[in-house]
This record gives structure tokens, sequence and C-alpha cells, in this order.
């Protein structure tokens, strides 16, 4: 049975209530596998679907969507076979159940990130793009589809020169097949900019703004780290994609905006959720004061 297949980190994984590939699932009535996790790494998510491949799981008519990760997080043997969600050890802390290990592991931890060619893995990430593109072209009838979590450099902003989310196709033009779609859009930048007055924090770094949206909530209080709205959004266009293979009708200004401030108390987080902005979350609310 025609089934949609989700590989990624937390822009698609299904902790929190309503996430798209749940919305995805229900609008098109079909089953829906999940192996997006929080947390995890590019290599893991392109090693499950590759697994799921070679144990002939991935059927003839499936709906395959990648999201591949930022190249910053840790993708050791612990991250790929034992603890996914560990990959962002490398540059978060207080990480819970694997804030241990972490510690156990520092000085390897610091090594790795003192070591660790960026360039050289978003080269390798764009190589599981391309191992995608030969599988759809092998198989017609699947649909796969490409929607990066991040650009290639968080650090380049939406208006620099760089382009942010593909390689020139000088050095990689082999011809795409119908069933192939990659996004022109990060959704890591319709996150950014939901949030209200974040030019105020950016300083040529996103993620400060990004960390200090989150100081009350410790945790992203979005799923997917999407406002509600853009949750619906992004799937009804995934699904017009679907439906014509054409993925040029996801662009950033079909999204909602400036929708969401920071959250310092619970009667601001409760505003956001009988607005329908936010999913309610009953250890959040219980954080809030």
């Amino acid at each position: 049975m025609k089934t949609i297949r989700i590989y990624g980190d937390s822009f698609a994984s299904a902790e929190k209530p309503d996430c798209w590939p749940h919305l995805l699932a229900t609008k098109l009535s079909l089953p829906i596998v999940n192996k997006a996790v929080a947390g995890s790494c590019t290599e893991y998510a392109i090693k499950s679907f590759i697994e799921d491949v070679e144990n002939n799981i991935v059927g003839d008519d499936d709906i395959i969507i990648y999201i591949p990760s930022q190249a910053s997080r840790l993708n050791l043997s612990f991250q790929l076979n034992a603890a996914p969600g560990s990959a962002i050890c490398a540059d978060h802390d207080g990480l819970g159940k694997y804030e241990a290990w972490k510690q156990e592991n520092q000085k390897h931890i610091d090594w790795w990130i003192m070591n660790h060619d960026t360039r050289m893995q978003t080269i390798q990430f764009e190589s599981y793009i391309q191992l995608l593109k030969n599988f759809a072209g092998n198989q017609p009838n699947c649909v796969v589809i490409v929607l990066p979590a991040y650009p290639i450099s968080v650090q380049e902003h939406k208006w620099s020169k760089v382009n942010r989310y593909n390689y020139p196709t000088k050095i990689f033009n082999s011809q795409t097949p119908s069933n192939f779609l990659r996004a022109n859009i990060c959704l890591y930048d319709v996150s950014i900019d939901e949030i209200k007055d974040t030019h105020l924090f950016l300083n040529l770094n996103e993620n400060f703004a990004y960390k200090k949206f989150n100081k009350f909530t410790i945790v992203d209080p979005r799923s997917n780290h999407l406002t509600n709205p853009n949750l619906h959004i992004l799937s009804n266009l995934l699904i017009e994609s679907i439906q014509t293979l054409n993925i040029d009708n996801i662009t950033l200004n079909k999204f909602e905006t400036k929708n969401l401030g920071f959250i310092t108390n619970k009667k601001e987080y409760l505003k956001y959720v009988s607005n329908n902005i936010l999913p309610w979350l009953k250890g959040l609310e219980k954080l809030l004061k």
C-alpha cells in the first residue's frame, strides 16, 4: 500500500501534536511511517532510508520526504546506532538523558568539533541528495521530496549573494527525474520568520535570536518549529507538489510571518494556544509562571 515515509530531524518528527507529517497523511488518507528524530543528524536520516531500501520496506509507489539537517551535529556510532537524538550534543547543553554521555565523552566531542570539516560534510550532504535522485530515477512510481531543514550555511543570511540551498549545477548537473522534487527553501527560514522582532537580536547570528526566543519556555513550544497555521500551509503545499510533481509552489512568501512573540509567562502562552497558533503542551504550562 502506498505509504508516506519521513526521514529527518525535529523539523519533521512527531514528538508534539499535529506535526505536519501527520496532517499530510490525514489529508491524503495514507498511512505514514515517520522515522524523523528530534536532535538527530543527517547521516542518521539517510542511513535509515538506505536500510529501508535494503530491507525492501520502501514500496514501489511510496512518497519519500527527506529533511536533511545541519552539518554541526555529531555523527558518531552512538548517534547513528544507539541514541540518534544525541547528535545535538556538540552545541547544546542540558540534554537530560544524554547529558551523562556528553560529560563522559566531552574530550572526544571537543576533538570532533576541532577537527570537523563542515564544508566537506555539506558536500557529503549533497551526495546524499544525489543518491535520492538516483533512487527516484530507478523508482518512477515513487515521489521523492527533499525539504531541507537548514540552508547550506546558517551563517549566510537570506540577503546574501551566496546560494543557501543548492550547489552549482555545474557540479551536480545530471538529469532530474520528474518524480524527484527539491525545495528551494529551508524550514529554518520559515521558523525564524515567524518570530516577531528577530531583527533586534540577529546581529549576524540567527541562532542567538532562537535561543532568546526559548529563554523562558526552555524548548520550542511549536511542533516542528512551526506555528499551527504554517504546519497546515506546509502540508497543503506538499499535497499540491505531490499531485503536480512540481515543487516551485513552496516559497517563503506562502507562509505566515511575525505571528509569534517571545513567550515569558503562562498567560502569553495560553493566549497563543487559544488563538490556535501553538499546540497545548501540559509540561510547558506547568513550567511557565
